[in-house]
């Protein structure tokens, strides 16, 4: 399995966990080697999970550093396990320096694994600065302060598996274990900490390892027993706290934490790591991901192309609206879910719940100008319609009134069908006061920015109209006044509304009537075409506030 370097040597984050991206599964042990510097844990990763982490070659370059930082990888068995192979204590190289780094490294594999494996030599068994016991007081305090901050996370013990090297046959490992864990439990009641017991914040385990070179058959099968054993022990039966492809994102954030806290020793340590909120911002950031990945793959590119048809046939309405636009929503939502069904837990689910609310909230607003879109070109299509069949009509004659409200009731309930087919999804209508609340946020911010006078709308500086631009009674009032004003333009050229006139014994001459009959029909003809230039102007407003942008 190939390996990288997730944290520098100069504690900079830098890499990804190779093989993670795209992987939702939530169900993956994370195993973390800690010890001495050139002890060998790279190479027993290597031989027990089949990874590639760099191993020293003392005979050319000495005994010096070989891992820095933290490297990863993903062994991808039949259970998959994220290897953290942490760079070794005790290193000269650091020099003054290394303590610290030694207790942000050893916090950030507590903080992550499920497993932590603890490398020393047998011969230093028993010697305190050798078997670097040290390094236990830094995993003890940490637990403890980690514990205490995360109260949601980490309750059932870390396993911590103590792999004793190079033990020879006179050795007896019950001896050894009796030794460690006395040496343990004195450096435990050294650090004074009276409210947890070491049993309740850890499961341990001692195994010893053949010598590698001298018995290297004994030692391949004592790691292949070791592998099997942190494999069968830890198959995760909970989520874990993000998914795997979640894993980095996590990662980062808790190496931030760890560098931006401080610390101490012994019961007073001061290393306050908040893993649930560091899982919540990761699971937060991938979700946040997924939603803009659904509006950059197919239901932004639907919507653009549904955008542009409605653009590109301005002069009559796209065939079914209604339903392309359902299935959108429909699929995103769908998308959505499908790509977070792994995010579990009380810190991701909030995560997943408030991200889904956005991606609401955002569609309402997609889809809110689409629909305006849609009603403007509904609009002129019934403008339209009616003043071609109402511009013969003259004012003030007989059945004028009765044959323009058949005409103006028609294409009113036309509009009023196209109107209510645009109506928005049912899964959307939650979304709406939330969309509102947001435009008044942005108002309300606008104003303190440009010093809003509330008298502007008194004096007609600000649009002060609330009503829906594309409503049918709007639509409704609009065609009725033209109606109304022809009426009354006739009645006014026309006295009698149509009745014969009693023109007495003095005849009027023949040319008064054909004149009248001319200019109420020039004034027709102005109205029509004043409709039409209004339908015009509504036309280019529209592709003022809404530019068309490029189709392909």
């Amino acid at each position: 399995m190939s390996a990288c370097q997730l944290i520098d040597a100069n504690g900079n984050f830098v890499n990804s966990l190779p093989g993670a991206q795209g992987n939702t599964s939530s169900h993956y042990t994370t195993i973390a080697v800690v010890g001495c510097q050139s002890g060998g844990k790279s190479t027993l990763l290597n031989h027990a999970f089949q990874t590639q982490f760099p191993v020293l070659d003392a005979p050319r370059s000495g005994r010096r550093r070989t891992t820095l930082g933290v490297w990863s990888a993903l062994h991808t068995g039949p259970h998959l396990q994220v290897i953290l192979d942490v760079e070794g204590t005790d290193s000269r190289e650091r020099g003054e320096g290394a303590k610290s780094f030694e207790s942000r490294t050893t916090l950030f594999a507590l903080a992550l694994a499920d497993v932590v494996i603890v490398n020393m030599w047998a011969h230093d068994v028993g010697r305190y600065s050798a078997a670097n016991y040290d390094l236990f007081e830094t995993v003890f305090a940490h637990s403890v302060a980690l514990r205490r901050s995360s109260s949601m996370m980490k309750q059932r013990p870390v396993r911590v598996i103590i792999v004793v090297r190079d033990h020879d046959s006179e050795s007896n490992v019950a001896d050894i274990r009796r030794v460690l864990m006395g040496d343990l439990q004195n450096i435990w009641d050294s650090l004074k900490i009276r409210s947890f017991e070491m049993s309740s914040l850890f499961d341990m385990e001692v195994v010893a390892l053949p010598h590698m070179v001298y018995a290297p058959d004994d030692f391949e099968r004592e790691v292949k027993k070791l592998a099997e054993n942190i494999t069968k022990g830890n198959r995760r039966r909970e989520a874990a706290m993000v998914p795997l492809e979640g894993f980095d994102a996590l990662a980062q954030t808790v190496w931030s934490g760890i560098c931006r806290s401080t610390g101490g020793d012994g019961e007073d340590a001061e290393f306050t790591l908040d893993l649930p909120r560091h899982a919540a911002l990761a699971a937060h950031f991938k979700v946040g991901e997924i939603v803009m990945s659904i509006f950059d793959g197919v239901v932004g590119m639907k919507i653009e192309e549904l955008r542009a048809e409605i653009e590109a046939e301005w002069r009559r309405p796209v065939r079914d609206y209604t339903v392309r636009v359902d299935a959108v929503v429909n699929e995103a939502f769908q998308s959505f879910d499908k790509a977070t069904v792994s995010y579990k837990g009380a810190a991701a689910a909030e995560a997943v719940q408030t991200r889904r609310t956005e991606l609401g909230v955002d569609l309402f607003s997609r889809i809110s100008v689409l629909r305006d879109r849609y009603l403007a070109v509904c609009r002129d299509f019934c403008m339209n319609g009616f003043e071609d069949e109402f511009r013969p009509m003259l004012g003030g004659t007989n059945g004028f009134e009765r044959n323009a409200r058949r005409v103006a009731n028609s294409f009113i309930a036309k509009y009023k069908a196209f109107a209510q087919g645009a109506g928005l999804p049912s899964v959307l209508k939650e979304y709406e006061d939330m969309q509102e609340a947001k435009e008044e946020e942005d108002i309300d911010f606008l104003a303190v920015e440009r010093d809003y006078d509330p008298l502007d709308a008194e004096y007609g500086l600000i649009d002060s109209d609330d009503e829906d631009e594309y409503s049918c009674e709007r639509f409704k009032r609009d065609v009725m006044r033209m109606v109304e004003e022809r009426k009354q333009l006739g009645e006014l050229m026309l006295p009698g509304n149509g009745v014969p006139l009693n023109l007495g014994p003095k005849r009027e001459p023949w040319w008064k009537g054909l004149l009248i009959r001319a200019a109420i029909l020039f004034i027709n003809y102005l109205q029509a075409t004043q409709g039409q230039r209004a339908a015009l102007n509504l036309h280019r407003k529209h592709e003022r506030e809404f530019p068309p942008g490029p189709t392909f």
